[in-house]
């Protein structure tokens, strides 16, 4: 007994001894939980909709707004926002370190959103010929093209001709009217001359004559590449004169011409359906609900600012689990910014496109600087690209980036700069078929996304695509594209779209391992128009085609040029070329001189596009190597194609929580 109670009485003093030294560690380390000590011990501050910029910050006393709290935070410094609506632009007065980032963060994962717009309230019913018409004062403007008004979070329709009963970020070619012919003033004009055009369309005789001066008209004209916004000077029966558009002189003609696709926008009068909205210089909002019911029996709000985030000149701060509505975020020259776990909603919005305004307009994130990141993210609704980097070494990965685009310009990703990456992310219904511009990135990868459903507006143009520069050793693989929606029609010039486009004047790419099908033209497309030395060392290795490959040498040599080990259903309008290679392909049905033809590959299942090769597929151990991009290989040698048999196959595109699906439906 005498011996139990000795070792009693040690294990007491151990332990005391113990809490004695962790509470001397706690305090000399500062160490608090949450709420149980100020913010500026725990480098936490905090902020609710109920509190108050006054306060100190404290989760007991925390701040009302997030800026005061990008305002105060330092290095190492956290924000933790509770849950809410935060009608703000956050603009981070400091820069965190590289061990001591300054972090933005929803507080135990509550659901917080950062607003770009603000409520509009007081409606009365407006003397409209519908009676289901309410107005009331909107006192800011965003300038013509830019507003944007949602109810119950769903972005209504600026008045327009055709109507549309849908969400206008999900339009198509098809949501618009269709000319029946059309012309300039001057078909000799010079490149980038000014001139004015007519659209004629047996539809608008529907409406009295002048009914639509002074609109905008929004239209694609030529070869339905480019959109354009035009100004109506006058409407007369079947026929509206624009002015003012700046002519592209070639030889696909970019004049308006029957099946051409148009809107009309910008006037009061358009103001005849249910979803439409209409703001008078004077400040009068106009809106007809989806019922026709008294607005303020439901949530409007209207777009006020552009940017939840507006991060310059500083470096070293996260994003992280916060939701963004009707506004994006921005960064200027600014390094180590991470956005992780960020749902973007409506991040830009814009209606008026200058000439030949591609790769142009307001992305919803704009990344400017070097090592910036974003990862984990949805960005969905954007009327130009989802995500524009510009900058070095940085990244975008495991997102998802959707219905973007839907001004029928730009990309989904447009990226420029040095040592970027792009990686395993999911892109889908695009208004353009360009989802991935890479016309300014060297040294960089896009590898392992999967695209689809883009080009739901407009013609021409590669989903990852590459014009006028030296990739320098640009790498695009392990990628699966498919199922454009892009327009194909030889009689028009409608070009329909490229899977992978290495387009005129660009070198050193490495195509390699990529699966593509339901491509309306090209699924990888080589182009030398430009200068011969411009159009080298461009790499095609194991890629599987269920459509065509295509190369066009007519205007110089392909000096370094390489297709090697690829599978596809043809080789189209193909010729030899100075300094090409090409060999050990399989080509399933049109063949092209020198290579196999085999009309079955045997894939695992055609049908459903699964390209995973069987043991008795000729494609099996034919392959030549290509290192270092068929090491790894099973067998004597590598495989012909994308997948390698018996070998677990590659997946592409975001990996995406089974809770988060339900979302994006």
């Amino acid at each position: 007994m005498n011996y139990l109670n000795k070792n009693i009485r040690l294990l007491a003093k151990l332990f005391l001894i113990f809490t004695t030294i962790l509470c001397l560690v706690l305090i000399s380390s500062k160490v608090n939980l949450p709420g149980s000590a100020s913010a500026q011990d725990s480098k936490v501050y905090y902020v609710s909709t109920s509190g108050a910029d006054s306060n100190s910050g404290t989760l007991s006393k925390p701040f009302q707004n997030i800026q005061k709290c990008a305002s105060v935070a330092t290095a190492g410094y956290t924000c933790l926002i509770k849950g809410g609506i935060y009608r703000e632009t956050v603009i981070p007065a400091n820069s965190g370190t590289a061990g001591k980032p300054i972090i933005f963060k929803a507080y135990q994962n509550e659901q917080v959103t950062i607003s770009g717009a603000d409520p509009i309230s007081n409606w009365t019913l407006h003397n409209h010929p519908s009676g289901q018409v309410y107005t009331a004062t909107m006192n800011w403007d965003l300038g013509e093209g830019n507003n944007q008004v949602f109810v119950n979070d769903e972005m209504m329709v600026e008045a327009r001709w055709p109507n549309i009963n849908k969400n206008p970020a999900q339009i198509t070619s098809k949501d618009k009217a269709i000319a029946d012919g059309g012309s300039i003033s001057d078909p000799n004009a010079a490149d980038n001359s000014r001139v004015s055009g007519t659209i004629l369309d047996e539809a608008l005789s529907d409406f009295p004559t002048g009914f639509w001066n002074n609109a905008k008209v929004n239209h694609v004209p030529g070869p339905n590449w480019v959109p354009h916004t035009s100004t109506i000077t006058s409407h007369t029966p079947k026929t509206i004169n624009f002015s003012d558009y700046q002519y592209y002189a070639n030889s696909l003609g970019y004049a308006p011409k029957a099946g051409n696709y148009y809107y009309i926008w910008g006037k009061y009068e358009a103001l005849d359906a249910p979803k439409e909205w209409f703001r008078d210089a004077s400040g009068n909002l106009y809106l007809w609900t989806i019922d026709g019911s008294n607005p303020a029996s439901n949530r409007v709000e209207v777009k006020k600012r552009q940017w939840a985030f507006d991060i310059n000149n500083k470096s070293n701060i996260i994003l992280e689990n916060i939701n963004i509505f009707a506004s994006g975020i921005h960064s200027n020259n600014s390094s180590n910014i991470s956005i992780n776990k960020i749902k973007l909603l409506y991040g830009s919005n814009f209606a008026v496109i200058p000439h030949l305004w591609y790769d142009q307009g307001t992305p919803a994130i704009l990344l400017g600087g070097n090592n910036n990141e974003v990862k984990n993210s949805e960005i969905r609704y954007a009327a130009g690209a989802g995500i524009r980097i510009e900058g070095n070494s940085s990244k975008i990965t495991n997102s998802i980036i959707h219905d973007t685009n839907y001004s029928g310009t730009s990309s989904a990703i447009h990226i420029k700069g040095a040592g970027n990456a792009i990686m395993y992310n999911t892109l889908f219904d695009l208004g353009t078929p360009g989802a991935i511009n890479i016309n300014e990135l060297t040294q960089g990868k896009v590898m392992y996304n999967e695209v689809f459903n883009m080009g739901r507006q407009n013609s021409d143009g590669g989903t990852v695509q590459a014009w006028g520069h030296d990739g320098k050793g640009t790498e695009i693989a392990y990628n699966k594209i498919h199922d454009s929606q892009a327009e194909y029609n030889p009689s028009l010039h409608y070009f329909g779209s490229m899977g992978i486009y290495l387009d005129g004047n660009s070198s050193n790419y490495v195509v390699h391992h990529n699966v593509l099908w339901n491509i309306p033209k090209h699924g990888i497309a080589i182009n030398s128009h430009g200068t011969a030395c411009l159009n080298t060392n461009r790499q095609v290795y194991n890629n599987t085609v269920d459509g065509e490959i295509w190369w066009e040498p007519s205007r110089s040599n392909m000096k370094g040029t390489i297709l090697k080990n690829n599978i596809a259903k043809e080789f189209k309008d193909t010729q030899s070329a100075a300094g090409m290679t090409v060999e050990n392909n399989i080509v399933m049905e049109r063949n092209s001189a020198g290579q196999i033809t085999v009309p079955d590959v045997q894939f695992v299942n055609r049908s459903n596009h699964d390209y995973q090769l069987t043991a008795t597929s000729p494609a099996v151990d034919k392959g030549a190597i290509a290192s270092p991009y068929t090491n790894g290989f099973v067998g004597k040698q590598p495989d012909i194609g994308a997948f390698e048999y018996n070998k677990k196959p590659w997946t592409a595109g975001a990996l995406i929580a089974q809770e988060d699906l339900s979302a994006l439906n």
